[in-house]
């Protein structure tokens, strides 16, 4: 990982934003790459208000459709897309999964968040809001509408939270 934030550094992408794509990327120079852009950077903020949101806010719907969503030419409403969906599940999956990580994080980048979710959810929660992420991603893979695995994810992320242990 340091080497692939080295190799950024050298290609003129500066040392923090260098640090987390290669945290990111688990030390892959390509993805590394990919999430070092602006235009990740500036998905990623929002995508982590959505995460924010989903998880501590009511209702979350609108928000996380608004983020995930494109209108398509010639349609009065817009349609949650999948590759943005897929972004979000994989960000929201990374952030369940430091929470649970006793070690180095990899989302170096979203401390506060991470505090709250340690804060307020047990183990098990988080356990079972990963495995729902999963299985969305499952969803998406086998080319589920990307709005119904949406709706999916957010009844059943918000039922695991209100479960006790």
């Amino acid at each position: 990982v340091a080497e692939v934030a080295k190799e950024l550094e050298t290609e003129g992408i500066p040392k923090d934003r260098a640090t987390l794509a290669a945290a990111l990327s688990g030390g892959v120079i390509g993805p590394a790459r990919d999430y070092a852009t602006e235009e990740y950077r500036t998905f990623r903020a929002r995508a982590l208000e959505g995460i924010e949101t989903l998880l501590f806010a009511a209702p979350p719907y609108q928000g996380l459709a608004a983020l995930l969503s494109a209108q398509a030419e010639g349609k009065k409403k817009a349609a949650v897309q999948a590759e943005p969906l897929r972004r979000f599940l994989t960000i929201f999956a990374s952030l369940l999964r430091d929470a649970l990580a006793e070690g180095d994080r990899i989302n170096i980048d979203c401390a506060i968040l991470h505090g709250k979710i340690t804060a307020r959810f047990t183990n098990a929660q988080i356990q079972r809001m990963i495995k729902r992420t999963l299985e969305a991603e499952r969803h998406l893979y086998f080319n589920a509408n990307p709005g119904f695995v949406l709706d999916w994810l957010i009844t059943n992320v918000q039922t695991t939270m209100y479960k006790l242990q």
